[in-house]
């Protein structure tokens, strides 16, 4: 009777031991995936982030790129051979046809290409011009160019995408002053 006892004692002790391991290695299992899946959101959140620093870069290299354009054709006109600005700058401003139509950025040309939208208003002593410019890569580029008594106001607003309705598309502002 004494080895029955001995012989259960002992195997009631692997039992335990053997499922102490068990719970041992459900413990480790657990936090292992608890950290690994804390690395993957992690992960997950710095992929939308560099997604989103993409976009907003292409934005404001869209926006950037409208407003010196406008700013080379709003100061071209003495070396270009040009005898004003093609924008606005009153009233009495009118557009020569012929130097206007040869103005343009990246194959878009302002004054005779229907998708620069190209618009004009005036008053007494100021102008505003505005246009649409369809850049590279799928960017384009909202560009108001506002004249008032000698001083001009560039704005250009870059977008990531062409597409009005993406609703990822990113954009960013760029103005310049000048008093030229």
């Amino acid at each position: 009777m004494i080895q029955i006892d001995l012989c259960c004692a002992r195997r009631s002790s692997r039992s335990r031991e053997r499922g102490y391991v068990l719970l041992l290695s459900v413990l480790v299992s657990s936090v292992l995936l608890s950290v690994s899946l804390g690395v993957f959101l992690i992960g997950l959140r710095e992929i939308k982030l560099a997604s989103f620093q993409h976009e907003s870069l292409r934005a404001l290299a869209a926006a950037d790129s409208a407003v010196e354009c406008a700013l080379y054709w709003d100061r071209a006109y003495p070396q270009n051979g040009l005898s004003q600005s093609i924008f606005a700058t009153s009233s009495d401003f009118l557009v020569d046809p012929a130097l206007a139509t040869t103005a343009n950025c990246y194959n878009t040309f302002f004054v005779s290409d229907p998708a620069s939208n190209w618009n004009v208003s005036t008053l007494p002593d100021s102008g505003d011009t505005t246009f649409t410019l369809e850049l590279g890569a799928d960017t384009c580029a909202e560009i108001s160019v506002n004249k008032d008594f000698g001083d001009t106001t560039i704005r250009g607003d870059g977008s990531s995408t062409c597409d009005t309705g993406n609703l990822y598309s990113t954009q960013r502002s760029i103005e310049v002053f000048s008093n030229i």
